[in-house]
């Protein structure tokens, strides 16, 4: 699970491959998004809270808006789970380690509204 950078949200991912934004004050869920068919093992948000980045045990990547609950890319890659995820700073590259052994640099394709 994460917050966004100004905490005004929390993600949070199941073992059945959803992912959730809540609102921390009431528990509301705001958002669902559905993609992933394995459990989800790591997220984290952009500085920006605009992207959010998820991993799974698919061993797909996604980067999602944070927003609006849309996929904007896929990242594949992996011959097995994902397992950890980061977003550098100004949310144009992601990395995601890999129970295969590898860690991979993506860029990110995005374009601000």
């Amino acid at each position: 699970m994460a917050f966004t950078p100004d905490g005004s949200r929390i993600l949070t991912g199941n073992s059945l491959g959803s992912l959730v934004l809540r609102d921390p004050t009431t528990d509301k869920e705001n958002l669902p998004l559905r993609g992933h068919t394995g459990a989800i093992t790591a997220v984290t948000f952009s500085t920006d809270g605009e992207l959010l980045l998820s991993a799974s045990t698919d061993g797909i990547a996604r980067i999602w808006s944070a927003n609006t609950g849309e996929e904007l890319q896929r990242l594949e890659g992996h011959t097995g789970e994902v397992l950890s995820v980061a977003l550098s700073t100004d949310g144009t590259q992601a990395l995601t380690g890999g129970k295969d052994g590898t860690v991979r640099l993506w860029g990110v394709r995005h374009e601000k509204p």
